[in-house]
């Protein structure tokens, strides 16, 4: 469903229903509403953020949902007994938001790393579960669309983290959502370039 959702909603629909928003509000929204799914599992769920973070300009329902994508597999391959951490940050420049989950789960093979975001590839290390892999194709969607970039790193038997890393638009304040987002849409390109050369 969540595939099919994403080919026929065109990208100008994604950047119609850009909103100036709080991003730690949302992160720390999406992380108390899957606390009961960690406790139920004995799982410890620690929530950090950077104290003065800017508002940033975003498609709320779907960067939330890509946030629960990889929230709920971090909880879903981390056994009992064990930790998710999940942080927000801002980069020393202060043109960019990085919000990352970690766990100590199973992990990927390295040789799987650099596929699991393609549609229907599926991790050997995911006991044959399909879920995880759609779920981190919507997620890499979602990041794509906000013109950002999301990052992996992992190791079998210890664990994975996922970085989202998304730019701040300087115009908000000045020009309001509206104005914002046909610049949003203008700059996807020129700010992908940017993320690129930064990495």
């Amino acid at each position: 469903e969540e595939i099919l959702l994403f080919s026929d909603s065109p990208f100008e629909g994604m950047v119609s229903e850009m909103e100036e928003i709080e991003i730690q509000s949302l992160v720390r929204r999406t992380v108390d509403l899957l606390k009961a799914t960690g406790r139920e599992k004995k799982i410890d769920v620690d929530f950090r953020s950077h104290s003065n973070l800017p508002s940033l300009l975003c498609n709320e329902r779907w960067l939330q949902r890509a946030l629960e994508n990889l929230l709920s597999n971090a909880l879903k391959y981390t056994p009992e007994g064990g930790k998710v951490e999940v942080a927000v940050n801002l980069s020393a420049e202060g043109d960019f938001v990085e919000i990352a989950v970690k766990d100590n789960g199973i992990g990927f093979c390295a040789e799987d790393l650099p596929k699991i975001f393609d549609p229907f590839q599926r991790g050997r290390n995911a006991s044959g579960d399909k879920g995880i892999v759609l779920g981190l194709s919507l997620v890499k969607e979602v990041v794509d669309l906000h013109a950002g970039k999301i990052h992996v790193q992992s190791e079998v038997q210890k664990g994975s983290t996922f970085s989202i890393v998304l730019p701040i638009n300087k115009s908000l304040g000045e020009k309001g959502g509206e104005k914002a987002a046909t610049d949003f849409t203008n700059n996807y390109h020129s700010v992908n370039t940017l993320l690129t050369e930064k990495d």
